[in-house]
């Protein structure tokens, strides 16, 4: 257990651990930690090493009234978290070939020979590049069509999350000029918002409905195979963006020049336990990051190891209400709110105005 409160207070730059709360299972054995840095973030890292590393850090600046006040949904995804590592241990699991790679990325290798300079240590950070806390709501569904839906004072179906994220990083660049972007509240939607998420939903022939709006991201970039059609750009203007597999490279080399991403991805489940399917996807924006290589130093001051890391900071889409749950989550680990967004993962970059 030390060496893992270790680990994470080497993670985060000029932070120590003010404190921590274990979560066991049912066995009462330790499943994952919940760390509060002295800044008032919190981050969540596993005790098993068949779970992720580091399972999520969020940078909501009162982890107080967080803990006070923790969504039912957040609740069920620590649930089943912990419901995950009960199973692996009850049956023996072995870690999957992408968990075993990040803990084996984590772990000092065998000490160098004296001497040894560390001559590549960094820690940097891009801080989130959005400050829009956008979701799909009420004051963001103004015009998207009226379904008669229960769960929203206006009767219209959500924007979608495709529409929700695209926005965001269109207010990002303030762009096209046809907007009123000076109209568009950071934290609550209005009807100059509406309007933007009404026309990205139908530039991407969102299919509306009550419990959800969906579209697949491709359609911002080539709604129909053969046509080349952009709606990012003959639509709306940008000069350039593309489609492609996710690649943290990549989106790295993005925010490291200012450029957002959105992203994309899934939930692998299986139909009649044998064909694997996509399922409850979801889009969001990847807008910061954090990364370095550490080094650990004996009590001679030689170098005995070290680590690398890189995070991402990922704004979900879920409004201001739920702008605690955006923050720095694994480069392989986009899970949060109970629900899994790791499978078939796509992104569009390349964004220029």
């Amino acid at each position: 257990k030390n060496n893992e409160i270790l680990r994470v207070n080497n993670l985060i730059e000029d932070l120590t651990i003010s404190d921590f709360t274990e979560y066991k299972d049912k066995n009462d054995v330790t499943a994952f930690y919940l760390t509060k840095l002295t800044d008032n973030s919190i981050v969540l890292f596993a005790a098993d090493d068949r779970s992720h590393t580091i399972m999520g850090v969020t940078d909501f600046n009162d982890p107080n009234a967080l803990l006070a006040d923790i969504p039912e949904e957040f609740n069920y995804w620590l649930e089943e978290e912990i419901e995950a590592i009960e199973f692996a241990r009850d049956n023996y699991l072995v870690p999957t070939d992408e968990v075993e790679t990040e803990w084996l990325s984590y772990r000092l290798p065998p000490p160098p020979p004296p001497p040894y300079v560390c001559t590549n240590e960094f820690h940097e950070t891009k801080w989130p590049l959005l400050t829009t806390t956008w979701g799909q709501g009420y004051g963001y569904n103004n015009y998207t069509p009226n379904l008669g839906c229960s769960n929203y004072s206006n009767g219209n179906a959500p924007t979608g999350c495709v529409a929700t994220a695209t926005a965001q990083v269109m207010k990002f660049f303030q762009h096209p000029t046809t907007y009123n972007w000076s109209a568009m509240s950071n934290n609550y939607g209005t009807n100059a918002t509406s309007q933007l998420m009404s026309d990205i939903g139908i530039a991407s022939s969102m299919n509306y409905g009550c419990s959800g709006s969906g579209t697949k991201l491709f359609k911002l970039i080539k709604p129909n195979i053969g046509n080349n059609f952009n709606p990012f750009k003959n639509t709306f203007g940008y000069t350039s963006a593309n489609i492609g597999d996710y690649n943290y490279n990549t989106v790295v080399s993005e925010l490291s020049q200012n450029k957002p991403v959105i992203m994309s991805g899934g939930e692998k489940k299986y139909w009649a336990g044998l064909i694997p399917y996509y399922a409850d996807g979801h889009a969001w924006v990847a807008d910061g990051y954090m990364r370095g290589f550490a080094c650990f130093y004996d009590n001679n001051g030689n170098v005995n190891g070290g680590y690398g890391y890189l995070l991402f900071h990922l704004n979900w889409g879920w409004g201001y209400s739920y702008r605690h749950l955006n923050g720095y989550f694994g480069l392989n680990n986009f899970s949060v709110n109970g629900d899994s967004y790791n499978y078939k993962r796509k992104m569009i970059y390349g964004i220029r105005k």
